[in-house]
């Protein structure tokens, strides 16, 4: 560790996101896998407040196909970041997040009736990706 990191950073603490570690801890994953099977990153908290951009690409370069995500204005930050491809939203999304999720094409989780309900016959979409 630098010794100087405190007073480089102006805090008395810090956080370093490992990106070599993350690809040590996909590649685990996926040996225990079948090869079919696809992962799911989760980077809900902006990456748990590491940047979930920065951590999102760095995933998608490494082959991470999914990304979830706990809310709608999460999904909306990793697409105007420039992230492509399935986004989950694994919150429990209210009526009010419809738009957003529409508009960014993200993937809600329904985990009850009534939030199937609540989304717009119109904004039902099926689509293959």
């Amino acid at each position: 560790m630098d010794s100087n990191i405190f007073a480089k950073t102006g805090h008395c603490s810090y956080i370093r996101v490992d990106l070599d570690a993350i690809t040590n801890n996909v590649n685990i994953l996926r040996s225990r896998v079948a090869t079919n099977t696809e992962l799911i990153a989760v980077v809900k908290g902006g990456g748990y407040g590491h940047g979930g951009v920065p951590v999102s690409r760095h995933l998608k370069s490494i082959g991470v196909r999914a990304l979830a995500v706990a809310t709608g204005g999460e999904g909306r930050s990793l697409r105007k970041g420039g992230l492509q491809g399935k986004i989950h939203v694994v919150g429990n999304f209210q009526p009010e997040d419809i738009d957003c999720i529409v508009e960014n094409d993200l993937i809600p989780t329904v985990s009850w009736s009534n939030g199937l309900k609540s989304i717009p016959k119109d904004k039902l979409v099926n689509k293959v990706s």
